[in-house]
């Protein structure tokens, strides 16, 4: 057995919450219908409702085996031409709790910052959720940040080029990236068009 205090435990609990119910059932006075008056001096007991237990089995708790790693703090130089942040400004999106960061978090952070129209903070989070060499993570997600931010280029900023840079870069990682698939003529026809 993996986990026997688990299962002790929860075997106490039904066996506690079926002796209550026998408990509250066995001072109930049952009218069986042959009208014999029932004595006013004792007053008929009614059953509570009892909590019903759920009879799943509990989720294992994963083991620790070694000891985590110790939290990294990252710091992000602007970009050459940008002001330092000032004290108003709100700090990176990607916090680190606890661990390493992942690229799957920045990621996420990149995708979170776009849903919420930050486009900004959008591009630098993916940006460098794309700088990141994380082993673990898919080249789907490599695939998806680069695609994302050729939409961005394309519909938000308006900037063509970067935009079918980054749709290629998003073939290169994924060959049938939907995304990157689905925009890249469309960009291609709007840079020759334009220029």
């Amino acid at each position: 057995m993996k986990y026997p205090m688990v299962r002790q435990l929860f075997v106490i609990l039904l066996l506690g919450a079926g002796l209550s119910a026998i408990h509250a059932w066995a001072d109930t006075e049952i009218d069986l219908g042959d009208g014999g008056p029932t004595p006013a001096s004792q007053p008929t007991a009614v059953p509570t409702a009892q909590p019903v237990l759920e009879t799943t089995h509990p989720s294992p708790v994963p083991e620790m085996k070694a000891e985590p790693t110790p939290t990294a703090e990252v710091t992000v130089e602007p970009e050459a031409g940008q002001d330092k942040k000032s004290e108003e400004e709100p700090a990176e999106t990607t916090q680190i709790v606890h661990g390493t960061l992942k690229m799957k978090d920045v990621y996420a952070a990149g995708i979170k910052n776009y849903q919420e129209q930050d486009y900004d903070s959008a591009i630098r989070e993916l940006k460098r959720a794309l700088e990141m060499n994380d082993p673990y993570t898919q080249k789907f997600y490599y695939a998806e940040a680069a695609a994302m931010l050729g939409v961005i280029y394309q519909f938000r900023v308006i900037h063509y080029d970067k935009a079918l840079h980054y749709y290629k870069l998003a073939l290169h990682y994924e060959k049938k990236n939907r995304t990157a698939l689905r925009h890249l003529k469309e960009v291609q026809r709007l840079i020759k068009k334009g220029k």
